[in-house]
């Protein structure tokens, strides 16, 4: 078992259109804003432990409470997390996201219990990796190490929803 210290504040779903996705949850749960970046790639890329090229991706990010809501659409077939849990047009409940303080200790922990990490790198300067925990869990484990500009950011995303008025539901920020 590992010892306490994950924050698991995201739930992530991987879509096939990032827009209809966020209108439908928008629509039928109320939860926004969500805030979004479309034609993103990861840096430091690797896949099940080999550097690779890394997908082209567009992602979303909504709070409800202190929940993050992330959508994921991969818009090439470049090997992944995504493509590997759904293939190249599935869709479905990818991840749970946590904020880890030790990442190195936690990730080594993981591997330790056998598990694969499919997908490492760093996005923002940020290092991050999925654990395919599927067939423990049924999802994967995303660890992610925040740093302070990202961290301050999603604090204010998640004010934002607190007292959101419904309006501008949809916000780009490329």
């Amino acid at each position: 078992m590992l010892s306490p210290g994950a924050d698991f504040f995201q739930s992530c779903w991987v879509v096939q259109d990032l827009h209809l996705a966020m209108r439908k949850w928008h629509e039928t749960t109320g939860i926004g804003p969500f805030f979004f970046l479309e034609n993103q790639r990861p840096d430091d890329y690797r896949y099940c432990g080999v550097a690779a090229a890394a997908p082209l991706f567009g992602v979303a990010f909504a709070y409800t409470g202190k929940t993050q809501i992330e959508l994921i659409v991969q818009h090439d077939d470049a090997p992944s997390a995504y493509t590997k849990t759904f293939g190249r047009h599935g869709a479905g409940h990818h991840h749970l996201g946590a904020d880890v303080t030790d990442y190195d200790r936690r990730l080594e922990a993981y591997r330790a219990l056998g598990l694969e990490v499919t997908q490492e790198a760093t996005f923002g300067g940020q290092r991050y990796c999925y654990v395919d925990t599927r067939e423990v869990l049924g999802f994967m484990t995303e660890l992610f190490e925040w740093n302070s500009d990202s961290k301050a950011f999603m604090a204010d995303v998640a004010r934002i929803a607190a007292s959101w008025d419904g309006q501008d539901p949809y916000r780009s920020m490329n």
